[in-house]
């Protein structure tokens, strides 16, 4: 079930961050995007290895959950509305 969120995400993402970049930079900003989050996961492997020891299945688990849980409220209050609006409005802001 872990696994079903974190793909749901991925789709999210590939929607919104598509509409969120100008035209022209619209390939350069997803790339970035995507880069950062390759990173980061990357890091959050490391990090869930320093925690297992100490906090077993539940702390990994938790400490996943949470950042899901930070990142859909940061995409809630800081993401771009996209809704009923073109590219055009979108970029110009």
């Amino acid at each position: 079930m872990h696994v079903a969120f974190m793909n749901g995400t991925y789709a999210a993402a590939y929607a919104s961050i598509s509409e969120v970049f100008p035209n022209q930079l619209r390939g350069t900003g997803f790339g970035v995007a995507f880069s950062m989050g390759r990173i980061g996961g990357a890091v959050s492997l490391i990090i869930l290895g320093l925690i297992f020891p100490a906090y077993d299945f539940s702390g990994v688990f938790g400490l996943s959950a949470a950042s899901l849980v930070i990142g859909a409220l940061a995409a809630i209050l800081l993401g771009v509305g996209t809704l009923s609006r073109s590219l055009k409005e979108i970029a110009a802001g």
